[in-house]
């Protein structure tokens, strides 16, 4: 759907946090800086694979576009979504993104009202649960690791 799915991603979720300063300058500035600066990255990455894998690369990059998703050669997974799966390997980043953007609530709190205070917003709670979550997750990654050891 396209080659450069982790930079996609990345585009969206710091996306995400540049909008969270309500202001359209620093959004738009962020996604010319962003396109800019990955747009580097992606030649340098493409090019290494042209060298390396010559025609097949080429026959392939051809085909599939390199920031923007195009569903047109979809194929359904030969695996179902997993929640499980995802919690599993994405808890450091869901956690860090609900404590990033109620961090940036708080700050932007604290700069309106020039006061301190934890007010019990979305946010908040959001934050708090995916950090117990990340927690659960944790331990019982640990636990799991423990058991293994010790058979």
């Amino acid at each position: 759907m396209v080659r450069h799915p982790l930079y996609l991603g990345n585009f969206f979720m710091w996306l995400g946090v540049a909008m969270l300063t309500e202001n359209t300058w620093f959004s738009i500035a962020f996604v010319l800086f962003y396109a800019f600066y990955y747009e580097r990255i992606m030649y340098a990455e493409e090019s290494f694979l042209r060298a390396k894998f010559g025609k097949t690369y080429l026959d392939w990059a051809a085909q599939v576009p390199a920031f923007i998703p195009s569903f047109k050669h979809y194929v359904t997974p030969s695996y179902p979504f997993s929640i499980k799966k995802v919690l599993k390997k994405e808890k450091n980043g869901l956690c860090a993104v609900f404590l990033l953007f109620w961090i940036f609530d708080l700050v932007g709190d604290m700069i309106e009202n020039l006061s301190f205070t934890v007010e019990l917003s979305f946010w908040f709670y959001a934050a708090m649960v995916s950090l117990v979550v990340y927690l659960i997750l944790k331990v019982m990654k640990k636990r799991m690791m423990f058991e293994e050891d010790n058979r």
